[in-house]
């Protein structure tokens, strides 16, 4: 496992241009997501030279596949990552009559093809869950505009988002404010979700904003509505800007460069369902691109199989998760697929206030008596310097992070 930081300094802006914008957070993620890649391809250009049939694949990721580059970046990635262990490695072009592997490396006489699959990013139960909390949120906003008390709120589903009332935080947090318990210490609880509500410290943001501009929609502008942040926490906000300064011309091709001069009021909530049916869903399992992969091995030599996937929703799923890929790995019938070994590559990109941070583990499997590690020695997609390196997942150092706090 590793992980690497780059600092992010909050800047300065001299007002350009003011207008009112929409524009989601995960534009920023996606940054970060994308950008280790090409930093790492940088590193190694000349081993990226090296590598037979790569033009042919840069191209592909410029101009094919419906712009959406994942497996292609991971395909590249996979295959500089053998370079960077000494062996020799070539893409296999693809054909229409057959299945194919991606790669052929070979080093000292041996001889392995290499498949790659990579998992989308979000799964659809995800995606669905996220649509379910929009409608209550749309219900809770107006309540909280209707109170004109700028206010955070803190929620935790204990069933699945979909099988509560649409109204359930409108109540929640109608029967908070008129109980008097907003910042009071204690939590509205039900068999449903437990909530919090908190006051906005308006002084402190004005204060802020008095000596800094913050990037619309970013991590630091929820950290100042929510008091803090989480990098795996969901969170989703409303406020009402002063003024919006852009930098660079007014088009689709700027639109990270937009900074809040202040805010008149806000309104932000944090949300997780800690529901055993949600975990279970979102934990998606690897087996249905095991199963691809090893269609896709020849019949004849030796086989690798890798597998790429994003935790995005935090510890508690990908404690799951890695239960049932392990098992899915072990139990697999792969037939009579010579498949040596297979490595599964967990990436988390995320973004905080003031840093981006790349987290990665790769989980290794070795088949027929391989040791993994005697095919590549650095499994790790990634190089950045200065990375920390440990014998352990980055979600367990994810979850002593929340509960020991250091």
């Amino acid at each position: 496992m590793k992980r690497w930081q780059n600092n992010i300094p909050e800047y300065l802006i001299s007002p350009l241009t003011t207008g009112f914008r929409k524009i989601s957070i995960g534009v920023v993620k996606d940054r970060c997501r994308i950008y280790p890649f090409f930093c790492a391809f940088g590193r190694h250009i000349d081993m990226v030279k090296n590598i037979h049939g790569i033009d042919e694949k840069l191209i592909d990721l410029l101009r094919g596949k419906n712009n959406q580059p994942d497996s292609t970046l991971f395909e590249i990635s996979v295959a500089l990552m053998y370079a960077r262990n000494g062996w020799n490695v070539s893409f296999i072009p693809e054909t229409s009559s057959e299945k194919s592997p991606d790669l052929l490396v070979e080093k000292d006489g041996e001889q392995f093809f290499v498949e790659c699959k990579r998992q989308a990013k979000v799964t659809e139960y995800s995606e669905t869950e996220r649509k379910e909390w929009n409608k209550r949120w749309d219900i809770l906003v107006q309540a909280m505009i209707a109170f004109k008390i700028p206010t955070f709120m803190d929620v935790a589903f204990k069933v699945e988002v979909a099988n509560t009332p649409l109204t359930i935080l409108e109540s929640a947090f109608t029967e908070i404010v008129t109980s008097e318990m907003i910042s009071s210490g204690y939590s509205l609880e039900n068999d449903q979700i437990s909530a919090s509500v908190d006051f906005i410290n308006m002084d402190a943001i004005n204060k802020h904003f008095e000596d800094f501009q913050v990037s619309w929609n970013s991590p630091q502008m929820v950290a100042l509505f929510a008091g803090g942040y989480e990098r795996n926490g969901s969170y989703t906000q409303v406020h009402f800007p002063k003024g919006v300064n852009a930098v660079g011309p007014d088009d689709d091709d700027h639109i990270l460069n937009l900074f809040c001069t202040g805010v008149y009021s806000a309104y932000c909530a944090k949300w997780e369902c800690l529901s055993d049916t949600s975990i279970d869903k979102k934990a998606k399992d690897v087996r249905k691109l095991l199963g691809k992969a090893v269609d896709q091995a020849p019949e004849i030599g030796n086989t690798i199989v890798h597998i790429g996937y994003e935790t995005l929703h935090g510890p508690l799923v990908e404690f799951e998760r890695h239960k049932k890929i392990a098992n899915s790995i072990n139990t697999f019938d792969y037939k009579n697929k010579k498949v040596k070994a297979v490595f599964c590559h967990a990436l988390q990109p995320s973004v905080g206030p003031d840093d981006s941070e790349w987290a990665e583990t790769t989980m290794r499997f070795g088949r027929d008596g391989v040791k993994p590690e005697t095919i590549l020695q650095n499994d790790l997609l990634l190089d950045e310097s200065a990375t920390k390196i440990a014998n352990e997942t980055h979600w367990y150092q994810d979850l002593n992070l929340m509960v020991t706090g250091a």
